[in-house]
């Protein structure tokens, strides 16, 4: 029975030698069971997308798609707020239940089989020129605020005062808006 497990074991390591075992995605791009180069060619489509349509963001009617390198009538001033390094995300997967010893390699390959297993995307976003961004195309739908003051006025004999009520403001959070498109990412949710 062990020689049986054995030679089973060793031929689903020969079948799946340059292979991304079977059950292992980056993110919800699924490359499990594919040869490293189909595999590659699969996150290079898929990462490819971002690169075509940019990130998609919506506030109330008005959506507009940010591009990862932000445009600027300076060639010098256009900055790159995304990059991703497909080769690395490639080589995390491939790694899966690969990289340990034979005891942890078995458990990872049973793991992805059996459940499945998502490596993180790996990228790298620069927050503030995004952020930058986003204010500048969306701060015609904020309200700003008003404190409540008090106002003197001064007639011949006397002082009057009046109260103007605190005006209340509406602001975007554009802090939420980029965890959440992190959060995307990190599921390699790319829609």
């Amino acid at each position: 029975f062990l020689i049986v497990v054995a030679l089973s074991y060793a031929a689903f390591l020969l079948v799946y030698q340059g292979r991304v075992y079977p059950g292992v995605s980056v993110g919800q791009i699924q490359i499990g069971g594919r040869p490293a180069f189909e595999a590659d060619k699969i996150l290079e489509t898929e990462l490819g997308k971002i690169s075509q349509s940019g990130f998609k963001f919506r506030y109330q009617n008005k959506k507009i798609d940010v591009m990862p390198e932000l445009a600027a009538f300076d060639p010098d001033l256009a900055s790159a707020f995304f990059s991703c390094d497909r080769e690395a995300n490639l080589n995390k997967a491939l790694e899966y239940g690969r990289g340990g010893n034979v005891w942890n390699n078995f458990r990872q390959q049973l793991r992805a089989l059996v459940s499945g297993y998502s490596e993180k995307l790996d990228y790298e976003l620069n927050s503030e020129p995004l952020k930058g961004f986003l204010q500048d195309t969306y701060s015609v739908f904020e309200i700003p605020g008003a404190s409540a003051s008090l106002l003197a006025s001064t007639s011949t004999s006397e002082i009057s005062f009046t109260v103007t009520a605190e005006k209340v403001g509406e602001e975007i959070d554009y802090d939420s808006a980029i965890v959440e498109l992190k959060n995307n990412l990190n599921r390699a949710r790319l829609d």
